[in-house]
């Protein structure tokens, strides 16, 4: 199975197959959080609307908290997955 961040919000992390959620109160402790989660290989769901997983990483990026390189995975339709890399600023040389 697929490591897979499905959502975060209201102070909760949860994860495709997983009931325990992990849990966090401010922006830095998400940061180390998903910095970990990064580290073990989860992918994160990215999504046309709303506030998808991919985005609060990006949100963190814009706000200094967090550089890495991490994975999004979206789908076309059933059995049709899309993993696409987001590079750190610092491999862009910004």
């Amino acid at each position: 199975m697929k490591k897979i961040v499905t959502s975060i919000q209201d102070g909760i992390v949860r994860r495709n197959g997983l009931r325990r959620r992990l849990r966090f109160k401010n922006d830095e402790e998400l940061a180390s959080l998903l910095t970990r989660l990064i580290g073990e290989g989860y992918m994160f769901v990215d999504q046309p609307a709303g506030w998808p997983p991919a985005e609060v990483l990006r949100d963190l990026r814009s706000k200094g908290l967090l550089d890495l390189d991490f994975k999004t995975i979206t789908w076309a339709g059933p059995g049709d997955e899309r993993i696409n890399n987001c590079r750190s600023k610092q491999e862009h040389g910004l």
